[in-house]
């Protein structure tokens, strides 16, 4: 009897033992799916379709990690004052013909985000491919894991690849590592502005890299061709670049203009101004011809 009831008390503190031990695992980090519906990231707050088509709005992440996959042509991110990593992402909304859709990504205040593995955004009429908002906030693209990630991100027709969208300035934009193709759309900057009317925006500024393998065209044409009029990193058409910084012996930078646009500084009849390249940085830029 005695040891039936020594087994008895063993199980029962294996068991006990068991359920405590699962009790204190951390949760697992949540994917959110650009399959599945648009995803709106504010700061800690997400919302976002699951894969049973059910919504939740302004959901808080609890484990501080937003890790945004996954394939759509017609879904879109915006992202405001956060931290986010994109792994193998995929969206394609260049087959947008008016500037009311919107932009493949959408980027303000002061956020990150963070290149898992390989990522192709690209935007539509009037877009950059990702869109930074001409706020005072500073974007920031990385590869700071150990997992490896890219990025290439294609403008819309007007738009940068990276930074503004058609008439719009791109600012504030910082580059620290990852491997990275930026393509303006027609008349817009690699990085930097979209393109510009004679009263609109367009201007490139407060552009920092200082890590990375970083390719920046101007004013990619459909076929791949160079455009029209945009810097590689810098203004859009019209408009000028200025407060570009490139540093870094591990940075590689190869910055292509558009016809008549500098690899860095102004887009065509735009001035390129306060451009420092330091620390060994690795850099070729092209004007257009």
């Amino acid at each position: 009897m005695r040891l039936k009831k020594s087994i008895k008390r063993g199980i029962a503190a294996v068991t006990i033992t068991g359920i405590m031990a699962s009790s204190a695992m951390p949760a697992f980090a949540k994917d959110y799916h650009i399959d599945y519906g648009d995803i709106k990231v504010d700061q800690d707050k997400v919302s976002y379709t699951d894969k049973d088509g059910t919504k939740y709005d302004n959901e808080k992440n609890e484990d501080g990690d937003i890790t945004i996959t996954g394939k759509s042509d017609e879904n879109t991110i915006s992202v405001k004052d956060a931290d986010v990593t994109f792994k193998d992402l995929e969206i394609d909304r260049s087959a947008s013909s008016t500037a009311a859709d919107g932009a493949a990504v959408s980027v303000s205040g002061n956020s990150s985000i963070e290149l898992d593995g390989k990522n192709t955004i690209s935007s539509g009429m009037g877009h950059a491919g990702i869109e930074k908002a001409d706020d005072n906030g500073t974007m920031t693209i990385k590869d700071d894991n150990n997992v490896s990630g890219s990025l290439t991100a294609n403008g819309g027709f007007g738009g940068a690849g990276i930074g503004g969208g058609n008439n719009a300035d791109g600012s504030d934009i910082t580059i620290t590592g990852g491997t990275i193709i930026a393509n303006g759309g027609f008349g817009g900057a690699g990085i930097g502005g979209g393109s510009s009317s004679i009263s609109g925006g367009g201007n490139g500024s407060d552009i920092t890299i200082s890590g990375g393998n970083v390719t920046a065209n101007g004013s990619q044409k459909p076929d791949g061709t160079s455009g029209c009029q945009g810097a590689g990193i810098g203004g859009g058409y019209g408009k000028g670049g200025t407060n570009i910084s490139i540093s870094g012996e591990d940075t590689v930078v190869n910055a292509n203009g558009g016809k008549y646009g500098a690899g860095i500084g102004g887009g065509a009849m735009g001035a390129g101004e306060n451009i420092t390249i330091s620390d060994g940085a690795h850099v070729t830029a092209n004007g257009g011809a």
